[in-house]
């Protein structure tokens, strides 16, 4: 499942650019899940945490090379106090980050093309049906087909 959240003025999905793009991207797709106080942290040092809720964290690796398993387990660790972690990577990922990411059970998405955003394992499965319980509750099933949002 893709979810496209940014939108330019003219209702034309936008091409990323940036980092800041995709953690501005990642945020909106946080508030989508259900996680509705996500927010970017501070910039400089982050602690491995981009984004975050009262319930989830996330990390955000605007890269072309995919991302591996080493990343993956330094937000499991710099977000081990937090219910759920999440990981948006414009790369993809490595197998080996898969695997971990399905022992630890850390959402990963893909940051694709036009800001669309998709599912990489399990787990991010579970936050798109909303079979996890969130901020108020367990979350509504996103529609299965391209949902565009505005960000604030």
């Amino acid at each position: 499942m893709s979810v496209n959240i940014e939108k330019q003025s003219d209702d034309q999905p936008r091409n990323l650019v940036t980092w800041q793009d995709a953690e501005l991207l990642a945020a909106g797709h946080m508030r989508t899940l259900g996680f509705t106080d996500a927010d970017l942290t501070e910039s400089g040092a982050d602690g491995g945490i981009d984004v975050q809720s009262r319930h989830a964290a996330a990390q955000v690796k605007f890269h072309a090379t995919p991302t591996g398993a080493p990343e993956i387990q330094k937000l499991r660790g710099a977000a081990y106090d937090f219910d759920h972690q999440i990981f948006y990577s414009a790369g993809g990922y490595t197998p080996a980050a898969i695997a971990f990411a399905e022992r630890a059970e850390v959402a990963l998405f893909i940051i694709g093309p036009w800001s669309s955003i998709a599912a990489a394992n399990a787990a991010a499965e579970k936050l798109l049906g909303g079979e996890i319980e969130r901020e108020g509750g367990s979350g509504t099933p996103l529609p299965p087909m391209l949902l565009t949002l505005g960000l604030r």
